[in-house]
């Protein structure tokens, strides 16, 4: 899968009007596959979702992540709704970018979450 980058609408905005007149056309066409959201602040977690996001890099399956936390999978799906709704994604991929983004977590890291 290639990686995604993610620019939030008022940074967008705010690029565009730094530029002239003519270089806003060239700006549009090389934003054109960006994917855009429209989060105007850091989102709040809890300590469950934010355990969970930290997770996700590490591994690969709900179960797995249950596995490691002692609760039932339906406990992280849940976690996980939640969590995706409030970063404004639909995927594992878009949940760690974001994080990373709104520095809710350390998208690089790769090290067992603490419980």
């Amino acid at each position: 899968m290639s990686p995604r980058l993610f620019l939030v609408g008022a940074e967008r905005k705010s690029v565009r009007e730094r530029l002239d007149e003519n270089e806003r056309p060239a700006f549009d066409a090389a934003i054109d596959s960006i994917h855009f959201r429209d989060l105007r602040t850091r989102p709040s977690l809890t300590d469950s979702e934010s355990r969970v996001l930290h997770a996700l890099p590490v591994y690969e399956t709900v179960a797995e992540i249950a596995r490691a936390f002692h609760v039932s999978p339906n406990t992280i799906k849940s976690q996980l709704k939640s969590l995706y709704r409030k970063l404004g994604c639909s995927s594992r991929e878009e949940a760690i970018e974001l994080g990373g983004k709104f520095q809710l977590v350390d998208r690089y890291a790769k090290s067992a979450p603490a419980r």
